[in-house]
């Protein structure tokens, strides 16, 4: 073998080991170290104290690999779609709305209209209060990480 042969067959073998998944073997078990992709963030509103599901909707990832960068998107239907599949969450009026979003992203809450995004709602500490006016309210609650977001929608229904 020539030293040119040699240089490329060590070029190719730092090439694959550096893009690999990362295994790791353990006392004769082995793991995989790479996250899964897209990850699942689990979300839920908590309202007077009592924690409830969030309707995941539109969701986008990122992440770097050797190849490039991976996307992973997720096309749902709007927000008003998904709130006709959703239990509203009963709640008095200004009740306290507060999220526990895996990974602590940034959120943002608008308010729905008909098929309308309406208004950004103003949050101090991840929370807002309920409207004053009884009647049934739908809600988006985008979530922001440094790698992606997703969209979340809830519907409460004020006495």
């Amino acid at each position: 073998m020539t030293l040119k042969n040699i240089l490329a067959a060590a070029s190719l073998l730092i090439l694959l080991s550096g893009c690999s998944a990362g295994i790791i073997e353990t006392n004769g078990t082995t793991e995989e170290t790479q996250s899964e992709f897209p990850p699942s963030m689990e979300g839920m509103v908590r309202i007077d104290g009592s924690l409830h599901d969030l309707k995941e909707g539109n969701s986008r990832w990122e992440r770097k690999s050797c190849t490039g960068t991976e996307v992973a998107m997720t096309d749902a239907a709007s927000p008003p779609q998904l709130a006709e599949e959703v239990v509203a969450i009963q709640a008095s009026q200004n009740a306290i709305i507060g999220f526990k979003i895996e990974g602590e992203p940034k959120i943002s809450v608008y308010q729905w209209n008909g098929n309308k995004r309406e208004e950004q709602i103003e949050l101090t500490d991840h929370q807002f209060s309920v409207p004053v006016s009884g009647g049934r309210y739908i809600y988006e609650a985008l979530a922001t990480w440094e790698e992606g977001e997703v969209s979340y929608t809830f519907v409460i229904e004020v006495d």
